[in-house]
């Protein structure tokens, strides 16, 4: 006869099982690429980037790569990288390099990232519905979310 105590414990048991052989299941970070190689179109330029209202502007410098069939990738840096954003046809990848901290997965990328939705634009697609997106010519994109301040200005040569 099994005790009651064996009873509620079988469940819990059970549960954790289940969660140690389901658990996290990480997004594996998107293959390298050499933006040197051939089909990929380099642009370069500046970035006014504000994180958020309560946050200072940061200006820097912005490379912007992209690739009929390999996506977009951007890269913000002063004087080192800052951060850096790549859509791939079917995955996205976004690198907050000062942290140290790297977020990926696969369909279409968070709303929130803004570096991320700029490439969706610069890709001629539209951006999440909680930003306002001005793009008067190719070499000039602003996007402003006004519930958390958060702006980003892209300017291309």
């Amino acid at each position: 006869m099994i005790s009651k105590q064996a009873r509620a414990f079988g469940p819990r048991l059970l549960f954790c099982a289940v969660l140690f052989c389901t658990g996290c299941v990480s997004n594996r970070p998107l293959p390298p690429f050499d933006t040197s190689a051939p089909g990929w179109s380099v642009r370069q330029g500046q970035a006014l980037w504000r994180p958020d209202e309560d946050k200072p502007e940061i200006v820097g410098d912005v490379v912007l790569s992209t690739h009929p069939d390999a996506g977009t990738f951007v890269q913000f840096s002063k004087t080192v990288p800052i951060l850096s954003a790549r859509l791939a046809p079917s995955a996205w990848e976004f690198n907050a390099i000062a942290q140290q901290k790297v977020y990926s997965g696969r369909g279409s990328p968070p709303d929130r990232i803004a570096w991320l939705q700029a490439l969706l634009v610069l890709e001629g697609a539209e951006a999440a519905s909680r930003w306002t997106v001005a793009r008067p010519s190719d070499k000039y994109l602003l996007l402003e979310n006004s519930h958390t301040g958060e702006r980003l200005e892209l300017r291309l040569n």
